[in-house]
């Protein structure tokens, strides 16, 4: 009869495969790279690179390439996905506003989030 620690291992090592195995079904790459924490493969998604045991962003520093670069070159992308989704919420929300004091808020955030998006292209450009 098998301990339970063995049958815990078992069972999670069970669903780290189902976990690539639907990462892949998604239109993930499984890449040749492992992870450096815990050896399973490296899997690209949307452009960024994950590790489905660690559930975590593996950045892959090349040779010749900075790691802080690298690192600043993610946040930078981070922070423009997240505020091109809060510009597309508030682009729709002016669709449906009618009130013009709501509007001219609205407003005023659409001007803001593209003064950043600004602002994140310049620095990226400065960075490369």
């Amino acid at each position: 009869m098998p301990d339970s620690r063995g049958g815990k291992i078992v069972d999670e090592k069970k669903r780290n495969l189902k976990r690539m195995a639907d990462l892949l079904k998604s239109g993930a790459t499984m890449l040749s790279d492992s992870c450096p924490e815990c050896s399973s493969p490296l899997f690209k998604i949307r452009g960024e690179i994950w590790c489905p045991t660690c559930n975590k962003q593996v950045l892959i520093v090349k040779e010749g390439e900075s790691a802080s670069n690298l690192i600043g070159q993610s946040m930078f992308d981070s922070v423009e996905k997240i505020v091109l989704s809060k510009l597309q919420q508030n682009i729709q929300q002016i669709k449906k506003e009618e009130a013009p004091s709501k509007l001219n808020e609205l407003g005023v955030l659409v001007l803001m989030w593209l003064d950043v998006l600004e602002k994140i292209k310049e620095l990226k450009s400065k960075r490369s």
